[in-house]
């Protein structure tokens, strides 16, 4: 008779896998390899799908009981029993040995697959499974190339002691968005200004692995996905970036949209899902257009306003600088290129860096930047260099220099944000116009203002900024406790 446990996991209405993992957990056992037996049974439709391995079936033993799952699936966004979803992936990690030829010249391959499954956003729990595959037919062989095995490496595992973390690279018209998972200690705070503080004084040094050298560089940027903290939002994020942590970033928005929703770690629906998402600026709204692929997304950002026009900085090595200051989930100052004859191409960067950081502190040293309703956003994020459109086709340029002389490669969508207040407030944008601003690069967002509304007191705006991600890869990094250089380091 089968243990009363797995007799559940048979029989019961909940998922198998959850109930398996639930009865892994029952018993006390750390996370460990847990062996199977996969064989070609003839006449079965091909069940685990991995890549380009097809199997039938697959056989789960733990000490003397054997489970058998038929038609279990792999896919790239979650692990399926037939077409139920048992649970989505954040990520896997197949690892491939080198097989044995058979006497009866069929030949083996040893895999061990990695998964990651979520108990919450934020959370992960990790099962391992390790077994030996006997290919079907079609089915590739994997010799090794001149005597060696390239796919060793798959199937190595760090010490102990070494901290893992497990991400999702993107960018957003070029700008880098990376999405960790795993390896975030929990982030302490009942609102997102609270985890920020907390952030802050907990795990920079863990911002500093993530963002510089030698797994990032000078111009990284990221966030730590988490919980909701308001009933009505989906998920959270802590944007993390060169210098700090940011209060919001319109291009990690879009990017962690596409991110979540094409990796199935929140239900998409055609041809359009909308998620809520808790930042330390507000909640945001995100619309992704989706046909199996997040296409774009549009954001309507928080409240943005005009904190004040036509103003002047005395900045060294550039005279009397003007600008305006706006507000779009971060203070900007908004500088005309044109006036400091400035390229705003990939040719001017230097320059742009220099300049940037130069009225950045000239700004912060002419007076308080204050916020109207929360003094945890009153702070100068970044300076925007604004100029004319490489395409007749689009409204104007965005060169944004932020944080530590970080350059965005996009067009910044909270820099759009407070370029679509100040051009509504002097009577320059229509309400519902769009307008579509270039990057340095080329790369573009569309802008619109979407509602009026106040902040303290203050006349502000609702935007809508659109753009399009890609994810770019999926990383699993490692901290060495013996790496001198592992906690970060950055050379300009």
């Amino acid at each position: 008779m089968l243990p009363g446990w797995i007799e559940t996991l048979q029989h019961g209405e909940d998922s198998l896998l959850e109930r398996f993992l639930l009865a892994v957990e029952a018993l006390h056992l750390e996370p460990h390899v847990l062996g199977f037996p996969c064989t070609h049974a003839a006449g079965k439709e091909p069940g685990l799908v991995l890549g380009q391995l097809g199997l039938e079936y697959l056989e789960l033993t733990l000490g003397f009981v054997e489970l058998q799952l038929e038609r279990l699936q792999l896919a790239g966004s979650g692990l399926y029993l037939g077409r139920e979803l048992l649970f989505p992936l954040v990520g896997s990690l197949v690892c491939i040995e080198l097989g044995k030829r058979l006497p009866s010249g069929e030949e083996t391959i040893d895999l061990k697959i990695q998964i990651l499954h979520i108990e919450q956003i934020g959370k992960t729990r990790h099962l391992h499974w390790a077994g030996r595959v006997v290919p079907g037919p079609g089915q590739p062989s994997f010799p090794s190339l001149a005597g060696l095995d390239l796919r060793a490496p798959l199937g190595w595992e760090p010490p102990p002691d070494w901290r893992r973390l497990v991400a999702i690279d993107s960018h957003t018209g070029g700008e880098p968005f990376r999405v960790v998972f795993d390896g975030v200690p929990d982030i302490e705070g009942a609102t997102m200004l609270e985890r920020r503080r907390f952030a802050e004084d907990h795990f920079d040094e863990l911002r500093r692995a993530l963002m510089w050298e030698p797994r990032g560089h000078a111009d990284m940027y990221g966030g730590f996905v988490g919980p909701p903290v308001e009933p009505s939002s989906d998920i959270s994020v802590l944007f993390i970036h060169n210098e700090g942590f940011s209060t919001m970033c319109g291009h990690g928005i879009i990017a962690l949209t596409k991110v979540v929703l094409d990796t199935g770690v929140l239900p998409a629906d055609a041809p359009q899902t909308v998620i809520r998402i808790d930042t330390p600026a507000g909640q945001i709204e995100a619309t992704a257009q989706y046909d199996g692929t997040v296409r774009s997304v549009a954001f309507r950002n928080v409240p943005s306003f005009v904190a004040a026009m036509d103003q002047i900085a005395d900045v060294p090595g550039l005279g009397q600088v003007r600008y305006d200051l706006a507000f779009g989930g971060a203070f900007y100052a908004y500088v005309s290129a044109e006036d400091l004859e400035l390229s705003i191409d990939p040719t001017g960067t230097s320059r742009l860096i220099d300049a940037g950081r130069a009225i950045k502190q000239a700004v912060i040293d002419s007076g308080p930047i204050e916020h109207p309703v929360e003094p945890g956003l009153g702070f100068l994020y970044g300076v925007i260099f604004v100029g004319p459109a490489e395409s007749p086709a689009h409204h104007s340029r965005n060169v944004c220099i932020f944080a530590d002389g970080e350059v965005d490669r996009s067009p910044t969508g909270t820099g759009v944000s407070g370029r679509l207040a100040i051009h509504h407030a002097r009577g320059e944008v229509a309400f519902g116009e769009a307008i579509i601003v270039e990057s340095i690069l080329g790369s573009t967002f569309t802008g619109r203002v979407m509602e009026t509304t106040e902040v303290g007191g203050l006349p502000a705006v609702i935007p809508e900024v659109t753009g399009t991600a890609h994810i770019s890869g999926r990383i699993e990094m490692w901290m060495d406790p013996n790496d001198a250089l592992g906690a970060g380091f950055l050379i300009r």
